[in-house]
């Protein structure tokens, strides 16, 4: 008869020790009788358990917790700030998505630490914001009142001139999930919003300053009454008071303050006090000058920013805006950026390969306009006659590479320089990868050779790009904002139909359009 194998314990006469595993330690022990597995086994399987971190509330530092969902605390304690995340701050418009909606424009404005939100033409909310990471936020509202907020992953849905997200708002008892879907349907809970912010670097063409301008005049002609409200923080034990109708004070950075599109902010280095003798700055940020309750600043009433070099990374200083805390320090500061630019910036040597010798300039862009200057390969460590032996190697991912010097394939990887007379690649054996991409002017497969793209979605076969590369069907009801310059400030809905008809409306004055597309 044919045998058989154990790959475990085998018992007959009575039930054996096995080992059993420690997850605190990650070692295997000796178990109960009847319990555990060998020795070896026990091993392939048997590690720590690792610790995880959540966002402590009231300190502000991830701590262990093993409901946590960060394995790292490093990484756990950058997310945790009492503070808006850096990725949400700055102007955002966007249509409210939840069942039964308002139709219109919405917009969020996250300053460092505050947000202020809300319909663009009615009545607007303010709170501060603190960071718990992976898409959760708190907000601190005035009557004392605390709620929470998700948001997806920034840049989704985006495009050339704008990125967004979705951010799922708390109304009722329930925490808002991580995933904002879940969200949906469910309005007695949850505001949820999907909203677009302008790429940094679109913004000569991408502008929504303009929004935000129009919310600020909609404050200062409301003629509410005065009110202020106390929150206190962590990071210091005295309270700050907000006057809540000057739009000026939701700024804390001299900047954003001067840059306000309402026009009529300042910044004070010292204290600022009202009409009715209530003040704000004592924290270093006081920007006002949009309530007609405005009284006095104590030191200087800022329009224009001073600012200083910064050479705390000394290889690239930078110049940014003078800190109040600084310019009270009495640290030398100048009027704008132009004034230091001479000196306040990097340089960077260069081997001049004719010449073989070293020279400095000061920029990218002056390397490009010097003869014998290479921005892409700048350094000059080993300014010397070059090597012509020539050497070839075979890289995986981009087929056959060479020829080299000997110094060049010495720094290279996977270039052997040990060969006095070179290596050499068979082509047609050391082939590139191929990869597809999907070309949405024809819809059709483009077969591509070297690294893969980071830019753009890929495909490892040509039947994988063929199965998704369609043209997709668009018919059916959408809903927009323009975005284009002297947009118009309300929401735009769209139906296209199957016959590449399209009628579309603004909900600003209700007038109707039509035409076709393709």
């Amino acid at each position: 008869s044919q045998g058989w194998t154990c790959f475990h314990i085998y018992s007959h006469d009575g039930c054996l020790n096995g080992y059993v595993c420690n997850a605190t330690s990650g070692t295997c022990q000796l178990g109960p009788a009847g319990t555990g597995d060998t020795f070896e086994n026990c091993e392939n399987s048997c590690s720590p358990i690792q610790p995880s971190y959540s966002c402590n509330a009231t300190t502000f530092q991830c701590v262990e917790d093993w409901t946590g969902s960060s394995s790292n605390q490093e990484v756990c304690n950058s997310k945790c700030t009492n503070a808006t995340p850096t990725d949400l701050i700055g102007f955002w418009r966007g249509l409210d998505v939840q069942l039964n909606f308002t139709s219109g424009e919405y917009f969020l404005d996250f300053s460092q630490t505050a947000l202020t939100w809300g319909p663009l033409n009615g009545q607007s909310n303010t709170g501060y914001v603190a960071s718990f990471g992976d898409g959760l936020i708190r907000i601190s509202l005035p009557d004392e009142k605390v709620i929470y907020a998700s948001y997806s992953s920034i840049g989704w849905p985006t495009g050339e001139e704008v990125r967004g997200t979705a951010i799922a708002l708390q109304k009722g008892k329930q925490m808002p999930p991580n995933d904002i879907t879940l969200a949906m349907g469910d309005p007695e809970n949850f505001d949820v919003y999907v909203m677009v912010q302008c790429n940094p670097w679109k913004k000569d063409l991408c502008d929504f300053s303009s929004a935000a301008l129009h919310h600020h005049q909609l404050l200062v002609q409301k003629e509410t009454k005065k009110s202020s409200y106390l929150r206190s923080s962590s990071a210091r034990e005295e309270e700050l008071i907000i006057s809540v109708d000057d739009p000026c004070a939701i700024h804390d950075s001299c900047d954003s303050c001067i840059n306000d599109p309402l026009q009529v902010c300042g910044w004070c280095d010292g204290i600022i006090t009202y009409g009715d003798n209530s003040t704000c700055g004592e924290d270093g940020n006081g920007c006002c000058g949009g309530a007609q309750g405005f009284s006095e600043c104590n030191v200087a009433y800022r329009r224009e920013c001073p600012v200083l070099c910064d050479w705390i990374n000394s290889s690239n200083p930078t110049c940014r805006e003078a800190t109040t805390q600084e310019i009270s320090a009495g640290i030398t500061t100048y009027a704008d950026c132009d004034t230091i630019s001479s000196w306040c910036l990097a340089t960077m040597e260069f081997c001049n390969a004719t010449e073989l010798k070293c020279y400095t300039v000061q920029s990218a862009n002056e390397c490009d306009q010097t003869p014998g200057c290479d921005s892409s390969n700048i350094g000059c460590s080993n300014c010397t006659a070059p090597d012509e032996s020539k050497y070839y190697f075979c890289d995986a991912t981009k087929g056959c590479q060479g020829p080299l010097n000997r110094t060049q394939c010495q720094n290279t990887d996977g270039c052997d320089a040990s060969s006095d007379d070179g290596s050499s690649c068979n082509p047609t054996v050391c082939l590139a990868q191929t990869y597809y991409t999907c070309d949405t002017s024809d819809y059709t497969c483009k077969e591509h050779t070297g690294s893969f793209p980071t830019n753009k979605t890929y495909y490892n076969t040509s039947a994988e790009c063929s199965a998704t590369c369609i043209q997709i069907d668009v018919s059916g009801i959408w809903r927009g904002l323009q975005i284009n310059q002297n947009f118009t400030k309300d929401e735009w809905d769209f139906e296209f139909f199957t016959n590449s008809s399209v009628n579309y409306i603004s909900r600003l004055d209700s007038t109707m359009y039509q035409g076709t597309y393709t």
